[in-house]
């Protein structure tokens, strides 16, 4: 009987006209953004591999010590592969960010050099499956149930003695196979296009975060069609089935994701941009300031020397001072997110786009991940410059020639010699226990939509 009431589910879906127009937006929709977005991808890699170039060859035509110093070093993330399905935050952590040692690493410009991805949304396959698709599960299924109560059908089934927990199960069953189905042929579709025209490299752990991400999307469009059959059986209509499922939907992935932030920052406040700088000019004046009163008690202004090492250990305070405000401003940041993160998990549109983000390295995590290195390489270039500079200053110990001295404290520097930028990427077991947390609630909303319809459908009213 379940199958008989599967295969009647799929045949009524295929034959209708809204399977045909969902068929043709999926492989519109899903074809189209992955071969845009692996085109944007291809591009990325290009202008990484050109900046890269770029940067070793400034180096090399750096003159002395002291243009190596102004210029800085470049800390460039190489482009995730995955980004092309779900590009999370990835605009920012592939920018490049220059560290010196006169201030904290400075972000250059976003790869995304189409100005469309600045006008609007990013159109990446996890925006298509949360807007798009999540809205055609529930008008899929809306009124699969009230629908068949308007047409009689539903009272016929149930006169013949078919059990009404079979009668859910099936309509559930053989909904979401005409629903999945094109999606499924959709995506495989778009991956085989790009692949022929310019192949995207998934190597090792990616192709278990790209499996990652197609299950996380299958729960989240289940979800929303195990709601939309929910809110069937709580209505006699199929027109107040739709009105309350488009409410619903508007909520749950308009409402939600995007006023919780706002919440989040009234209950939680963090220090704003504009006073952060304020603190970091008045620090380095204060600092400063001390520095040259220093200098003028001691009449030290004739030594170069040391009137350099007692900048440098002024322009050390600040650093360590700075370094203390940030990790203050950075622990409040990430409270707020955090925050923000807890309240609008009540949303399925926003646990499924964390899910998603995460299992494909393009969530906080990683952002978070890549700060750490950024910092972690500011330090290793510190470090570098400190040992370049007593090496010389050992050189030059003996030497009482001024220019002799000038000319080995400011030698060319060597690239060898300076570090390079090494970003850590989560390997697949990472992503999923980021994901983790978010893959469980897609499952639990499952859960409780089936069983909420299945508990309405065993007293609802067909006459």
């Amino acid at each position: 009987m379940l199958t008989l009431i599967i295969r009647k589910e799929i045949l009524n879906n295929i034959l209708s006209l809204r399977f045909i127009v969902t068929l043709l937006l999926f492989f519109i929709l899903i074809m189209g953004s992955i071969s845009m977005m692996s085109a944007n991808y291809r591009k990325q890699l290009t202008d990484y591999s050109e900046g890269r170039i770029g940067a070793e060859q400034r180096l090399k035509q750096a003159k002395d010590l002291t243009e190596v110093q102004a210029m800085g070093l470049s800390a460039e993330k190489r482009p995730t592969a995955l980004g092309v399905f779900a590009i999370g935050l990835e605009k920012e952590m592939t920018r490049s960010a220059t560290v010196n040692l006169w201030q904290e690493a400075q972000a250059g410009g976003s790869k995304y050099a189409n100005p469309l991805f600045l006008l609007y949304q990013t159109p990446d396959v996890t925006y298509i499956v949360n807007i798009v698709i999540s809205l055609l599960a529930i008008l899929f299924v809306f009124d699969t149930i009230s629908g068949e109560k308007e047409e009689g059908t539903l009272k016929l089934m149930l006169s013949n003695s078919v059990p009404r927990d079979a009668i859910l199960l099936g309509k559930w069953i053989g909904g979401f196979l005409s629903l999945i189905i094109p999606f499924l042929l959709a995506f495989f579709g778009g991956w085989v296009v790009t692949y022929l025209l310019a192949p995207i490299s998934l190597k090792g752990d990616q192709w278990l975060n790209l499996l990652g991400f197609l299950i996380t999307s299958l729960l989240y469009i289940s979800a929303f069609f195990g709601l939309g059959m929910f809110i069937s059986t709580l209505t006699h209509r199929s027109g107040t089935s739709l009105m309350v499922a488009l409410f619903a939907w508007v909520i749950l992935v308009l409402t939600i994701p995007n006023v919780t932030p706002i919440i989040a920052r009234q209950i939680q406040p963090a220090p704003s941009t504009g006073k952060m700088a304020g603190e970091q000019q008045a620090i380095q004046r204060e600092e400063f300031q001390a520095a040259q009163e220093e200098i003028r008690e001691k009449q030290q202004w004739e030594d170069r020397d040391k009137v350099q090492d007692r900048f440098e250990e002024a322009q050390k305070r600040i650093h360590k001072r700075w370094e203390r405000v940030l990790d203050f401003n950075r622990k409040k940041l990430n409270e707020q997110a955090d925050l923000a993160v807890i309240l609008s998990r009540i949303s399925l549109s926003a646990a499924y786009v964390y899910g998603a983000t995460h299992i494909t390295g393009t969530g906080i995590a990683d952002f978070r991940a890549l700060r750490q290195d950024i910092k972690r390489f500011m330090g290793e270039y510190e470090d570098a410059m400190r040992k370049i500079r007593e090496e010389r200053q050992r050189q030059t110990k003996d030497i009482e020639d001024e220019a002799q001295r000038q000319q080995i404290m400011n030698a060319k520097v060597e690239i060898e010699q300076l570090p390079k930028f090494r970003f850590h990427e989560r390997g697949f077991n990472a992503c999923l226990n980021s994901a983790l947390i978010d893959l469980v609630l897609l499952v639990i909303f499952n859960v409780l939509f089936f069983l909420g319809a299945f508990l309405k459908f065993m007293r609802y009213d067909v006459t």
